[in-house]
């Protein structure tokens, strides 16, 4: 089960990344670059969190630790590195110390589907899109006035699975499509985007705002 944003939508692409996912669409930044990003928000994580007054878990060294732990298996503490050890200690509601040692009790919040990059050129927007991981979609949104990209840009979405859509001269459109994610285990880094964006939908909906 996912909660769904009912915000405004603020320009053309948030609206129709919206429209196509019916899952919340939330500006993040990684590295300075500005992004939307369809994010869908886990409700009964995002339950567990709101009784328990937790917000976002952005610290990556944090999410590291919370990695090395299976769910529902405690580890030992001899098993896990004395930094790992010290994270945990300072943490409140994502993990759980017994007898027989550390249990993760964090569960992702927000998970990431998509990813856009919105700029005037599509050319400096297709190099940014195509550096991000393939385990999101991934989007680019130019207004540039062209009626259509040269087929070399074309040819450059299609081989890095990049979608290209054109928000000037009418709706919004898209002209290729975006691959696929690439689906495979939920590593560090889509744990760390998905509270980035959950972070971000949390501070969009004041409803629901809470306390670290």
């Amino acid at each position: 089960m996912t909660l769904v944003d009912a915000g405004p939508r603020l320009d053309p692409a948030h609206a129709w990344l919206a429209q196509r996912s019916a899952s919340p669409v939330v500006r993040i930044s990684i590295d300075g670059q500005p992004l939307l990003a369809v994010v869908d928000v886990q409700a009964e994580e995002h339950a567990r969190r709101q009784e328990a007054r937790i917000g976002a878990v952005t610290s990556k060294g944090l999410l590291c630790g919370l990695w090395l732990l299976p769910t529902g298996a405690p580890v030992s503490s001899d098993q896990l590195p004395a930094s790992k050890i010290d994270r945990f200690q300072q943490s409140r509601g994502v993990v759980e110390e017994s007898l027989g040692g550390w249990t993760r009790r964090y569960s992702p919040a927000g998970v990431v589907r998509a990813l856009a990059v919105v700029q005037r050129s599509a050319k400096p927007a297709l190099r940014v899109a195509a550096g991000l991981p393939p385990i999101f979609e991934r989007w680019v949104f130019a207004d540039d006035g062209l009626k259509r990209p040269s087929a070399d840009l074309l040819a450059q979405a299609a081989m890095s699975g990049v979608g290209l859509t054109r928000t000037s001269l009418g709706p919004t459109k898209s002209i290729i499509e975006a691959s696929p994610a690439v689906i495979g285990s939920p590593g560090v880094y889509r744990w760390w985007i998905g509270e980035v964006a959950y972070a971000a939908w949390l501070a969009q909906t004041p409803s629901t705002q809470l306390s670290s």
